[in-house]
């Protein structure tokens, strides 16, 4: 369960006096520490004008307590360099609206346009391809 989320540092520039020609939002966990329950998560969310008219960076943390299997599969996949697909849709869309709530601040008050807020995303979990080179699994018989 996340209990915080919180702004670390605000990036904020305009170039061009013109309107934008749109944006593009990305959002990147940059580390993640894990103490006991507790897993902290370094993020930056970057809303890049088009034509280089502006950017707008915000770093920052989020914090979640968690139970003992969960903790145990992030530290499972951190070892791959990754998050499990189920928990990193939610930091993707905690990170994405927490993000978006405070560009859309930041870019009204440097005269931006505000990023758009994007609606809950979904991932599609799919079961995992097998590695190359792996025989493939045979299908069953029929009696």
């Amino acid at each position: 369960m996340i209990t915080a989320m919180r702004v670390t540092e605000i990036e904020a520039k305009k170039e061009k006096m013109d309107q934008s020609m749109g944006f593009d939002v990305t959002f990147n966990v940059e580390n993640v520490d894990i103490n006991k329950d507790e897993v902290k998560l370094k993020f930056v969310y970057t809303a890049s004008y088009k034509g280089n008219a502006g950017i707008i960076r915000i770093r920052g943390e989020m914090i979640a307590t968690e139970d003992k299997d969960t903790v145990k599969g992030i530290e499972a996949e951190l070892k791959n360099n990754r998050l499990p697909a189920e928990y990193m849709q939610k930091v993707v869309n905690a990170v994405n609206y927490f993000g978006t709530t405070n560009a859309t601040v930041i870019a009204t008050v440097i005269q931006l346009v505000p990023p758009i807020n994007m609606p809950t995303l979904q991932f599609k979990m799919t079961q995992a391809a097998p590695a190359a080179g792996a025989a493939p699994k045979e299908a069953p018989k029929k009696k």
